[in-house]
């Protein structure tokens, strides 16, 4: 920007030099001078075209640029909840972005970033308290750029913590037929019972209160910490048996749901409530707890929690896998474009289930979201090697070879579907999904599909075909428990959507297999290195390569993995109005890609075929070997060939 300011700065003054030569010339009324005077007025002309022609371009570049850049800036907020402000040389403010703007954070316009008391350690993380919200920040200090995340809700979670918390349960005594029949009998359990509970509540400072027909539910009010321990070592629910053990009523069981948390006491008891209900349907003799972090546990005696009709369906279907593994010489499983966490996982514990069977099975799967992209990124090399390049696809299929579709019925967002489909017979293919079919996929339905729609995620059907089943339940791995609680955890918002018995129980088993519950935390946080990255990619676009194509160019020190350079490509491609995306950047010491993308409008396989890479019309990438004083050759021809190919539809039906 500066650079161009000074061209402008030059273009005038030239100018009114040469006006002003032009005025003294003609003053002196000298044959020659006049002569010279015409030829300054040619120049003086040329200079007059030169601006307005300087200018006009100017115009219409900033033009492009002013629709670009605010779509951009409000797709990035939009998607990831953040904003952002810059500041000069001198550390005054200069912007607040929009989404700052909304909160208050324009009355910092003007103010120093020194007044603000951040850390002053490049891209150290700081929190920042403004308006009774708390800021997440990261200071981009070459970029002269920093960065806020409102974090109020997790800072008031931390502060919970520590807190009184209030906790509710609700206590169901359950008898059966006979017991039921003998009031005698139940009103003798019920007196010894409550009044032990009453006893220990009013120990623990709460209170005590009987409900429901004939006085068969507790409430209990008190503060959590005095309570917990008595809950989560099971002392509390092993007394209450003892007591029916002593009375030799084993046809009785107690059924309990707790929540705790900052809540007002109508939504505690909701959530109470919400948790007996599962205990009860665990068989009673139970505690489900639900946590102030929307987390559910289980403490008590061990039960089947997946309802009978849906283990009943589930061990069906596997036992019919199993039974017929054996036909096949490999299996190909693929999911949804795009694929999120429990896609990837659920692929991965599918696979290795097929491998137990001394079957090959191999993951394809074209590209991956922000999270999975980070979660592939760290996987084993071991599983790392189950997923193949697409290009190998028609290299695997035979007669023999079965297709594993998982979390995902809906054909259209399978992009090799096509091709499998034409090659491999219906009976060979297998589908696990959680999601409802669309009736133009319902003949995948059959006796190898298995769909669960109030499963929380594919991830925990696989998890519990493994648990049925003795012979594989203590097979799996701690990565893969850790991946499949991984996939649970996302795909169920963080345990709070579509949890059941079965997602409870199946959490179980894969703690016991070693699975953490907090790395699927871990994974699923908003990526601030990813935003930052973002930030990089659109500062590097100081205006589009044409009206309709983006390409952004990462800072040349910075190595990134391949699968994020893809995942670039694909950021670019969502903005309005733009046909074709390209991302060039280091992947290792010497190796650069350009990763394309296009909406079918633009073929840029022939972009990358022209630089020694390939792939299909709209999916491409290059890779190149580069020696530092190439670097710059190389730029220069990418930005080239894009121009040459700018057209649009024409250069895709020169290839059909």
């Amino acid at each position: 920007m500066k650079k161009q300011k000074y061209l402008e700065w030059l273009n005038i003054i030239g100018l009114v030099l040469i006006l002003i030569l032009v005025i003294i010339m003609i003053a002196l009324q000298d044959y020659i001078v006049i002569l010279l005077s015409i030829a300054f007025l040619i120049l003086f002309i040329f200079f007059i075209v030169d601006i307005i022609y300087y200018f006009y371009t100017g115009f219409i570049n900033e033009q492009k640029i002013s629709k670009l850049i605010p779509d951009i800036e409000s797709q990035i907020e939009r998607n990831f909840k953040y904003g952002y402000l810059i500041y000069d040389e001198n550390d005054r403010i200069i912007f607040i972005s929009n989404y700052l703007s909304l909160v208050g954070f324009n009355r910092l316009l003007g103010k120093r970033i020194t007044d603000l008391k951040l850390n002053e350690k490049q891209q150290a993380k700081s929190e920042f308290l403004f308006d009774n919200k708390n800021y997440e920040t990261i200071k981009l200090i070459k970029k002269r750029i920093i960065l806020f995340r409102d974090i109020s809700e997790i800072s008031a979670y931390r502060e919970q913590i520590n807190s009184n918390w209030i906790s509710v349960f609700y206590i169901d005594k359950y008898y059966d037929q006979k017991m039921a029949e003998d009031e005698l009998k139940r009103i003798s359990i019920d007196v010894k019972i409550n009044s032990f509970l009453r006893e220990w509540i009013l120990k623990n400072r709460g209170i005590f209160k009987i409900e429901g027909a004939n006085d068969k539910n507790v409430l209990l009010i008190s503060k959590w910490k005095y309570l917990h321990e008595d809950i989560l070592n099971e002392k509390l629910l092993n007394d209450l048996i003892k007591i029916m053990n002593e009375e030799e009523r084993k046809n009785v069981s107690i059924s309990i749901g707790c929540s705790y948390g900052n809540f007002e006491l109508n939504k505690l008891s909701e959530r109470a409530k919400k948790s007996l209900e599962l205990s009860k349907m665990r068989g009673g003799n139970q505690i489900t707890i639900f946590h102030a972090d929307n987390r559910l546990e289980n403490v008590g005696e061990k039960s089947t929690n997946v309802t009978e009709q849906n283990i009943r369906n589930l061990t069906i279907f596997a036992e019919n896998l199993n039974n017929n593994l054996n036909k096949y010489s490999n299996f190909i499983i693929i999911s949804h474009d795009n694929a999120d966490i429990d896609a990837v996982v659920s692929s991965i514990a599918i696979a290795r289930y097929i491998n137990h069977f001394s079957i090959k099975a191999e993951i394809l799967i074209y590209n991956f979201d922000n999270s999975a992209s980070k979660l592939f990124a760290n996987l084993s090399e071991n599983l790392k090697r189950l997923f193949i390049d697409p290009r190998e696809l028609k290299n695997r299929l035979n007669n023999k070879t079965g297709i594993f579709i998982m979390d995902v019925s809906n054909t259209v967002l399978i992009k090799e579907w096509n091709e499998i489909n034409s090659k491999v017979v219906s009976e060979n293919i297998f589908l696990i999904d959680h999601h409802t079919i669309n009736e133009k996929n319902i003949n995948l339905i059959g006796k190898n599909s298995y769909v669960d729609i109030s499963s929380s995620s594919t991830s925990e059907i696989i998890a519990n075909i493994f648990n049925i089943n003795p012979k594989f339940r203590n097979l799996i791995t701690k990565e893969e428990a850790d991946l499949l609680i991984s996939g649970i955890y996302t795909d169920s918002k963080n345990f709070t959507r579509n949890i059941s018995p079965s997602t409870c129980d199946v959490l179980s088993y894969l703690t016991h297999a070693g699975g953490e519950i907090d790395k699927a935390v871990d994974i699923s946080k908003n990526d601030l290195e990813y935003i930052e990255l973002l930030i990089e990619l659109f500062n590097s676009i100081s205006k589009p390569i044409t009206t309709n194509i983006l390409l952004g160019v990462m800072p040349k020190e910075q190595v990134l993995n391949d699968i994020i350079v893809s995942k670039l490509a694909d950021e670019l491609l969502n903005y309005n109005n733009i046909d074709a995306s390209f991302v060039f950047a280091k992947i290792s010491n010497n190796k650069y890609k350009l990763s394309a993308r296009s909406n079918n409008n633009i073929n840029v396989q022939k972009i990358c075929e022209s630089l020694g890479g390939g792939g299909h019309h709209n999916i491409s990438a290059v890779t190149f070997e580069l020696k530092d004083n190439q670097y710059d050759k190389i730029l220069s021809k990418i930005k080239n060939l894009i121009k040459r190919y700018e057209h649009k539809i024409d250069n895709i039906l020169e290839n059909k």
